[in-house]
């Protein structure tokens, strides 16, 4: 993939890979940033690989692709469509998933958890 890949690292990690002398191409290494900035980066990311239950729900809410590095998820319902894509962690099948054709930017996204207009409703009905 020829896309730029941001990274936000813990520092023991960061320590790890350059200990190792491990070389990563195309990979900018960042701090670990906190909520806000997460957000920031997941809306304006092609696509988001992570193993986080939390931010593959972000990653749907803010409509980017998302590969999750597990076999399984709490949110099955953002499979729906390739929104969320499961993978092994094993190269070929994580290649497999962040290669893949994002499908789904072509269709409407599902309307799976409402439509954004609660507060609202709750406040018409009462």
């Amino acid at each position: 993939m020829d896309k730029p890949i941001i990274l936000p690292i813990h520092p023991r990690t960061r320590k790890l890979i350059n200990k190792l002398d491990i070389k990563l191409n195309n990979v900018t290494l960042i701090k670990p940033v906190g909520y806000l900035m997460m957000l920031y980066l997941t809306a304006n990311a092609y696509m988001v690989v992570t193993d986080s239950g939390g931010l593959q729900k972000e990653a749907f809410f803010l409509k980017t692709p998302c590969t999750t590095l597990r076999d399984q998820t709490e949110w099955v319902e953002t499979l729906e469509n390739g929104w969320n894509v499961l993978s092994s962690i094993n190269i070929d099948s994580i290649l497999s998933a962040v290669t893949r054709e994002l499908d789904c930017l072509k269709h409407p996204q599902p309307m799976l958890f409402g439509d954004g207009n609660s507060a609202e409703n709750i406040c018409n009905a009462l």
